[in-house]
C-alpha cells in the first residue's frame, strides 16, 4: 500500500511539473528574435542610407563619371573611391552629410592628382568664361598658361561678390592652380543734368564742365556703355512729359556725341518715373533732369 501511494505521488509531481509554461525558453527565444529584428532594421537602414547617398553623388555632375562607394556600419558612413582632386573629394563629403547628418563622416576617398588635358584645360577656360559674359553686367576675358597652369582675368563686373565667385569658378577647373582676377568693379557715373520746366532748356550752371566729365569717365572705362535716361516732373499729361523727358536725352546724347564719343556706348531712354532718391515731395526742379546708368551689353566679350 505505501509503495502504491508513493508511485501515485510521483505521478501526480510529474504532471504538475510537466503543466507549467518554460518561462526561461520563452524568454531566451523573445530575446533572439529581438536581436534579430535589431540586426534587421540596422541592415535595412543601412542599405537605404547607402542607396540614398549613392544617388545624391551621383545626382551631382562634377561627380557622377567617378565611381564612389557609400558604405554604413553602425553610426559610420565611410565612402571610398577615387577622384582627381581634393575639391571633388571635399564635395563627395559635403553631399554625404547632408544626406546623412546623424552618422559619423569617414571620408576614405582618394584625391588622385592626375594631370590634366591641356585641350581639355583650356576648352572649360573658355566655356566658364562665355557662361559669365552671359550675364547682366559682367564682361570679362580671361587668359590661359598652361606652362604656368595660370589663368588671368580682366573686365568689368557688377560688384566685389561678383569678382569673387569667378575667381572660385575657375579655380575648380582641373588644370588651373592660379587665376589672377583684376577684374574692376563696375563704375559708377552720378552726375545729372537739370533743366527748365517744361522745356530742353538747360538749367545746370555748368553744363559744358558736365559733359567734358562724362567723356573723361568714358575714356577711364573703355568696355562700359552709358544709358542715358531723361525724366520730367508729374505736372501735365504722362504722354508728354514722356516725349519731353526723350527729347532731353536726346539733346544730350547729340552734346556727347559733339564730345567724339562712340554713338555705339550710348543708348537713349525715357523714364516716366521719378528719378531715384527723388520723391514727390521734393521740390520739382529735381525731377526734371537727365541721369545716366553705366552697363555693360550682353556677350560683349562673347567671341574671346
Amino acid at each position: 500500500a505505501v509503495e502504491l501511494l508513493l508511485e501515485k505521488l510521483t505521478k501526480t509531481e510529474t504532471r504538475e511539473k510537466s503543466s507549467k509554461p518554460p518561462y526561461a525558453l520563452l524568454f531566451i527565444v523573445a530575446c533572439l528574435l529581438a536581436i534579430w529584428g535589431f540586426v534587421i532594421y540596422r541592415s535595412i537602414r543601412a542599405d537605404r542610407i547607402e542607396s540614398q547617398t549613392a544617388n545624391a553623388l551621383d545626382a551631382e555632375p562634377e561627380l557622377s563619371i567617378y565611381r564612389i562607394v557609400p558604405e554604413v556600419r553602425g553610426d559610420r558612413l565611410t565612402l571610398t573611391g577615387r577622384v582627381p582632386n581634393q575639391y571633388l573629394k571635399g564635395k563627395a563629403g559635403n553631399i554625404a552629410a547632408v544626406v546623412a547628418p546623424n552618422l559619423n563622416l569617414n571620408n576614405q576617398i582618394t584625391a588622385v592628382n592626375v594631370p590634366a588635358d591641356p585641350v581639355q584645360t583650356a576648352g572649360e577656360v573658355e566655356r566658364v568664361t562665355w557662361i559669365f559674359n552671359q550675364k547682366d553686367g559682367i564682361a570679362i576675358t580671361s587668359q590661359h598658361d598652361y606652362g604656368t597652369k595660370t589663368v588671368t582675368l580682366e573686365g568689368i563686373v557688377p560688384d566685389f561678390n561678383d569678382a569673387e565667385e569667378i575667381t572660385q569658378a575657375f579655380e575648380k577647373i582641373p588644370g588651373v592652380e592660379t587665376v589672377t582676377n583684376i577684374v574692376q568693379i563696375r563704375p559708377i557715373l552720378e552726375t545729372r543734368i537739370y533743366f527748365e520746366s517744361g522745356s530742353t532748356q538747360f538749367s545746370s550752371p555748368d553744363i559744358v564742365s558736365q559733359l567734358r566729365a562724362i567723356r573723361q569717365f568714358l575714356d577711364r572705362n573703355p568696355k562700359v556703355y552709358l544709358r542715358i535716361i531723361g525724366h520730367t516732373d508729374y505736372k501735365g499729361p504722362q504722354a508728354k512729359n514722356q516725349m519731353l523727358g526723350m527729347q532731353r536725352a536726346r539733346l544730350i546724347e547729340q552734346a556727347l556725341l559733339a564730345e567724339q564719343i562712340n554713338p555705339a556706348r550710348l543708348q537713349v531712354i525715357s523714364s516716366p518715373k521719378l528719378p531715384p532718391g527723388v520723391t514727390p515731395d521734393h521740390p520739382l526742379w529735381l525731377s526734371r533732369c537727365v541721369r545716366f546708368e553705366v552697363f555693360v551689353p550682353p556677350n560683349q566679350f562673347s567671341d574671346q
